[in-house]
């Protein structure tokens, strides 16, 4: 069984695999993930991931970062902790 501890430093050290992670598992259901073999969950993860990066998404994702390239600084900081992401030193305390 998975502590707070390590949750939350999975969470906090690469949050893109771990939302990866948290979007198989809500997909399928914690049943079939443990019904699954390795090579179902690696192709359920390997489709996940292509959708990730579709031409569309990545498109999107250029958008979005030069849309933030353009903010003032404390704009984009009140926007993200207005929407619940937190940047910096003080997302560890935040959450």
């Amino acid at each position: 069984m998975m502590d707070y501890e390590t949750f939350d430093r999975l969470h906090r050290s690469n949050p893109l695999l771990f939302s990866l992670a948290m979007e198989i598992f809500l997909d399928k259901g914690r049943i079939a993930i443990q019904e699954s073999s390795r090579e179902e969950l690696t192709i359920a993860i390997l489709q996940k991931m292509t959708m990730l990066l579709m031409e569309k998404n990545l498109q999107g994702t250029i958008h979005t970062a030069e849309a933030f390239a353009r903010m003032d600084t404390g704009t984009l900081l009140d926007y993200a902790r207005r929407s619940g992401y937190y940047i910096g030193e003080g997302a560890e305390e935040e959450n």
